[in-house]
């Protein structure tokens, strides 16, 4: 019984670690990606290159450097739509999508918060988090780890709330280390109108720009090569160790020569019978 619960424990642990393979490397090679090409549009100030969305505005919601004791922040905030189809319709939902760029000073907590406040009082909070090993930073839900914000958040009893203030503060400090002004009203939103009205005339989503309409850069990150190339390493790792354990150690019990002490035992128990 006991070497039946051992094997099923063996094979669940070889199972996880398989598993545990694939994860690493898919993380490891997504952010060394994520490193080297956020680096190159840094340097350069394309900073599109990081918004997760197919389509968004290049007439930014928000755009400003905010220099403070110890760093500089440039803020941003994108009118950004998340387009599908759902049971051969189109449909588009509105939202906004935050980024912060450090230019120097001590960097930011890789977590830290981001508020929104509308005209109307009411505050919608988020999880604020560093991408990769980049000075640029995000917001995202927490619940679901999305940084689409859904313009849904600013709406109550069918009414939307403009957005007039943002505000981003760290975890032991008790000011928020920005507090800005803003103005997204409903007439802002304009990528849903553009899409729709390019939908219904060509029966396709646009490939290319349309006045404020652009479209994000497509990043297509394949790590099934090294994946499999790790996971077979590791398969081949086990299978030597589980030859090892059940086979090799197996064949080697009972023949090495007993201790004095082991010896007399086994000869009282000899005679006892």
């Amino acid at each position: 019984m006991y070497k039946v619960f051992f094997r099923i424990v063996y094979g669940i642990v070889v199972a996880l670690g398989l598993i545990l393979t694939y994860n690493y490397t898919d993380s490891n090679i997504k952010t060394a990606y994520i490193n080297e090409v956020g680096a190159e549009a840094l340097e350069v100030g394309a900073y599109e290159t990081f918004v997760p969305n197919q389509f968004y505005n290049n007439q930014l919601l928000y755009e400003q450097t905010h220099i403070l004791d110890d760093m500089t922040l440039r803020v941003m905030v994108y009118e950004v739509v998340q387009v599908y189809f759902e049971k051969g319709e189109l449909v588009i939902n509105e939202g906004i999508f935050f980024l912060i760029h450090q230019i120097d000073g001590t960097p930011l907590d890789s977590f830290y918060s981001v508020k929104l406040k509308t005209a109307k009082n009411t505050t919608v909070e988020f999880l604020g988090i560093r991408i990769a090993s980049l000075p640029l930073y995000t917001a995202i839900i927490p619940d679901t780890g999305s940084s689409f914000i859904g313009r849904d958040y600013f709406i109550k009893d069918d009414q939307y709330e403009v957005v007039t203030n943002l505000q981003v503060g760290l975890e032991l400090v008790e000011e928020p280390i920005i507090d800005a002004s803003l103005n997204i009203t409903n007439e802002r939103y304009q990528l849903k109108q553009i899409l729709s009205n390019y939908y219904e005339n060509n029966s396709q989503l646009p490939e290319t720009k349309i006045g404020v309409l652009s479209l994000a850069p497509a990043h297509i990150i394949d790590t099934t090569k090294w994946a499999l190339i790790n996971m077979a390493i590791y398969m081949l790792v086990a299978t030597i160790v589980t030859v090892f354990v059940f086979t090799f150690k197996k064949s080697k019990l009972g023949k090495k020569k007993p201790t004095p002490g082991l010896a007399k035992d086994l000869e009282r128990i000899e005679k006892d019978e």
